[in-house]
């Protein structure tokens, strides 16, 4: 009797399929045809536009990728007044001169994007690479949201963040760069561009950026590759080998150097500190890789941003480190227009190449209400398409669609039979995976915890009793302190002596302030001997 009955039913299905049939496939092979045109319009008519937002100097690029590969059409760039604090405290009529500069850019008669994507200072966000537990890729997501600010030293409610899973460690370990920014930054520039009709369609991070326009470069898959830009206020290192980003940081110059019209370059007189300075932040980058990577040798130094096009600081930071520097040479295409190796605009230009090329590294800092839809101008060459294949291949595309959905039609009608069936025992079984990953986290966070308060033992037994501690923080990437003391200078060495302590610095001048010294040290944590130490005071 069922058998009898399930082939009435398929003959009924059979019958409605041979009366509107026809009519639904002609509606999905318009939709095909439509997706194959956006396609098409996307790989030789793509148009984006980057917008770099230093605290101290914006730079913009318009890009265009048709039959002649990409091509930069206009450049931009203007000293950003706004104070780097921003919500509501910067001067009227800074956010004026922002927004005319930016208006006369991006609304002008023959500016139009696809995407627009906006770069946040490398120095105002936190970027890391970790390990994750989980049965499948698709929990990574969940398993952050629930233990993210173990990873993220501010409240998830504060932040904007995003990640990317880069690989697997082990069969279920993942390798994930997260990037997180403070909602105050983002937000701010937000609404100053809403003032002018312009919504961005996603946030990237200045290094990742630069990652992405080093990424077209000729022979950058092979070697060791240091890539140091500075734009205004702020310095990018970033270490790339094998042709994968590894090491990234971001520095601000503006309490090292004196700023002249919104450049640290603008005055010649900074070159030489400048060339010091950025000496050494690349010697401490350097053997942080190498702490991480082991002895390996850097193949050359790549400048970008303004100081790409000066040979003195060139020569000055080769003959420091004994590295080769160098950069590509500004080139111009046959019309003038500047080609995609301008240096000086290097981030902005990678900011742009996201939207129109497919990228290693994604992440997007905007949550997903802000983002604007991506203009879509393909109904032209979609309905040339159209009309090309309703005349001359009709028969074949329908004949192909029909049989296509037809089986389509069976098989799912037999995957809802087993899903009805085993949605119980899978689920069972995702809710056993989950927790087991919970429980192998947890177990891993606990063995890596750092002891807070043995660090702060450590600081009470081996500071003089004349500092006064006014702030201390403790994460994951080590110690950081500020406070008074009557000889600051000392302190250095004294921590350099505990064994708990590692690259003791630093991180800013020496300040005075009622006959005491005012400072801000940071230093690194060792791992091992934190361990040990309980038992050889005992």
């Amino acid at each position: 009797m069922a058998a009898v009955n399930i082939s009435k039913l398929q003959d009924g299905i059979k019958g409605y399929w041979d009366k509107i049939g026809i009519f639904h496939h002609v509606k999905e092979g318009i939709r095909f045809i439509e997706e194959k045109g956006r396609v098409i319009d996307r790989l030789y008519f793509a148009k984006s536009i980057g917008i770099n937002i230093s605290p101290e100097l914006v730079s913009i690029v318009y890009l265009n990728k048709g039959f002649n590969g990409i091509q930069v059409v206009r450049t931009h760039s203007f000293p950003n007044s706004i104070a780097p604090q921003q919500g509501g405290t910067s001067a009227k009529d800074s956010e004026d001169r922002f927004l005319r500069e930016a208006d006369k850019f991006l609304n002008a008669r023959d500016t139009d994007w696809d995407e627009l994507i906006i770069g946040i200072p490398r120095s105002q966000v936190i970027l890391k690479y970790i390990s994750i537990p989980a049965p499948d890729e698709r929990l990574i997501k969940k398993i952050l949201d629930f233990e993210i600010e173990r990873h993220i030293p501010l409240k998830t409610e504060d932040i904007y963040y995003d990640f990317q899973v880069l690989g697997r460690l082990d069969k279920n370990i993942f390798k994930v760069l997260i990037g997180a920014v403070k909602k105050d930054f983002i937000d701010y520039y937000l609404a100053l561009l809403k003032k002018i009709r312009i919504e961005p369609t996603a946030a990237d991070i200045s290094s990742l950026s630069l990652y992405n326009f080093f990424s077209e470069m000729p022979g950058c898959s092979k070697g060791t590759f240091i890539l140091l830009n500075i734009e205004g206020g702020e310095m990018d290192i970033d270490i790339i080998k094998d042709g994968m980003i590894g090491f990234s940081r971001g520095v601000r110059l503006d309490s090292q150097i004196k700023l002249v019209e919104g450049h640290i370059l603008s005055d010649r007189a900074n070159l030489e500190r400048l060339g010091d300075f950025a000496a050494a932040e690349l010697n401490t980058a350097v053997a942080s890789f190498r702490r991480l990577e082991g002895d390996i040798s850097i193949d050359r130094i790549l400048l970008f941003g303004k100081a790409a096009a000066l040979s003195e600081f060139d020569r000055h930071i080769g003959e420091k480190l004994n590295i080769k520097t160098s950069g590509y040479k500004i080139q111009e295409t046959g019309d003038k227009k500047p080609s995609i190796f301008n240096l000086e605009f290097g981030v902005a230009i990678g900011l742009g190449l996201r939207g129109i090329t497919k990228k290693q590294l994604n992440i997007n800092l905007l949550p997903k209400h802000r983002r604007s839809r991506k203009k879509d101008h393909s109904i032209f060459v979609t309905l040339i398409m159209l009309f090309m294949v309703l005349i001359l291949t009709p028969a074949s595309v329908f004949s192909w669609i029909m049989k296509d959905r037809l089986v389509l039609s069976k098989l799912e009608k037999d995957l809802s039979e087993v899903k009805s069936k085993a949605s119980v025992v899978e689920k069972m079984d995702m809710q056993s995976l989950e927790l087991e990953s919970r429980i192998k986290s947890f177990n891993k966070l606990k063995a890596g915890r750092i002891s807070r308060l043995e660090i702060m033992r450590e600081l009470a037994d081996i500071l003089p009793p004349d500092v006064w501690l006014s702030e201390v923080y403790i994460t994951e990437e080590g110690l950081e302190m500020n406070g008074f003391a009557g000889a600051a200078s000392n302190l250095i060495q004294i921590m350099e002596n505990s064994p708990v302590f590692v690259n003791v610095r630093f991180d800013g001048t020496i300040t005075k302030d009622s006959g005491r010294e005012k400072f801000r040290i940071k230093a690194g944590i060792e791992t091992e001997v934190r361990s040990q130490k309980p038992e050889a005071r005992s």
